[in-house]
């Protein structure tokens, strides 16, 4: 196991960013997926009452809540594009 670890490791040193990103996000997305089928029942009840408590919070206006932050974000991300490109400079 620790010899795993090691080689993990180091393969993120000698990688870069984009790499590790990926392997991450494979990480979260295959353990997200193994707790969706390992115990599907906990999951749904767990994601019912996570989207009744939105609703609670936030009201019909959960709907479009998701869009407007992925439109903020997008937003953001082009701003910080651009103020490295024009340091650039």
């Amino acid at each position: 196991m620790l010899h795993t670890v090691n080689e993990i490791v180091n393969s993120f040193n000698k990688k870069n960013v984009d790499y590790i990103t990926f392997v991450t996000s494979l990480v979260v997305v295959i353990g997200i997926a193994f707790f969706i089928l390992y115990n599907a029942e906990s999951t749904a009840i767990l994601i019912e009452d996570y989207k009744n408590s939105v609703i609670s919070v936030f009201g019909p206006i959960y709907l479009i809540l998701p869009p407007t932050l992925l439109y903020l974000y997008a937003l953001y991300s082009l701003f910080k594009l651009w103020f490295i490109q024009t340091r650039r400079q």
